[in-house]
């Protein structure tokens, strides 16, 4: 059920941090020149949670986790470059950050990674069913509202709101090329290691094989991610051309996973293509090839 955050929350007597400053450092934690003060005015309560509302339901249930508080957390992690487990844990322990997303008291609650990882999937199923980025229009609105205030003219600044919507499919598409390698690494184990490969592409297939998609993600900064995914599509690339006279089990898939994520230049380069490049009809998973995003008389589906 979708419900909007509350714009005046209360702040108990003992549980702001505030009555455990003195002096200097009390005067800077509530100084609006403070980033943490800035960030919260002019991006977290700017947010339009409303834009977010076809994510949930209209009938009864229980309630959505703060929107604003979810956009917050997405922005800090690609502005800082943090990991997954970086950002839970500043959001829990750092009282700057804290205040940043709005969560004033120490009595509240910071989202829990399961509602966060399902808010993150849900855009990129929004996305890929309507076409339209919720994120993205949420961060032109902030924008706009920003420009309103501060008299900056557009013509003359850039501001590109792409990034984190972007990244937010990238980790997704990490998932899929990690998860489509282990199961052809799983299927030809005992031929790949008889292949003639270097050190650094053994120790990548056994990492592969010892840590899930989603484990990368949450303990990797975005960098890591972005470095790893490329790691990942030379060795796709290395086993289509070492088994392709035995294309059976996994091999189509991977070959076609590969196709559709990543791109080969005349010098053999491999490039991860854009997000815009990759078709909406492109493998979702290498468990269910078939499965793909559809609006069938206006009812989602995503399965066969």
């Amino acid at each position: 059920m979708f419900k909007k955050s509350d714009e005046n929350p209360q702040l108990g007597i003992f549980s702001s941090p505030t009555e455990y400053f003195r002096d200097s450092k009390k005067k800077e934690y509530l100084k609006n020149d403070s980033w943490h003060n800035r960030f919260r005015n002019h991006v977290v309560m700017r947010v339009d949670e409303s834009i977010f509302r076809p994510l949930y339901s209209n009938g009864t249930g229980a309630p959505n986790a703060s929107i604003r508080i979810l956009v917050g957390m997405m922005i800090l992690k690609e502005g800082q470059g943090w990991s997954d487990a970086q950002l839970f844990e500043n959001c829990a322990y750092n009282l700057l950050v804290r205040s940043a997303l709005g969560l004033m008291s120490l009595e509240d609650a910071e989202p829990v990674s399961s509602t966060y990882y399902l808010f993150r999937r849900n855009l990129v199923d929004y996305a890929r069913e309507h076409g339209e980025d919720l994120f993205k229009k949420c961060q032109g609105q902030i924008t706009r509202d920003q420009l309103l205030e501060f008299e900056v003219s557009g013509k003359q600044v850039r501001m590109d709101s792409k990034l984190v919507g972007s990244n937010i499919a990238w980790y997704s598409r990490y998932e899929l090329i990690h998860e489509t390698l282990r199961l052809f690494i799983n299927e030809r184990e005992e031929h790949i290691f008889n292949k003639s490969l270097s050190k650094e592409m053994f120790s990548l297939i056994e990492s592969i094989q010892g840590e899930t998609g989603n484990k990368v993600v949450y303990r990797s900064t975005k960098a890591e991610v972005d470095a790893r995914f490329v790691e990942l599509g030379k060795l796709m690339y290395r086993f289509i051309g070492l088994f392709k006279k035995h294309d059976y089990g996994h091999y189509q898939t991977l070959k076609a996973v590969f196709e559709q994520q990543y791109s080969v230049g005349r010098d053999k380069t491999v490039v991860p293509l854009e997000k815009e490049k990759v078709s909406a009809k492109s493998i979702q998973s290498p468990h269910d090839t078939d499965c793909h995003y559809r609006d069938k008389d206006g009812n989602k589906v995503k399965g066969y």
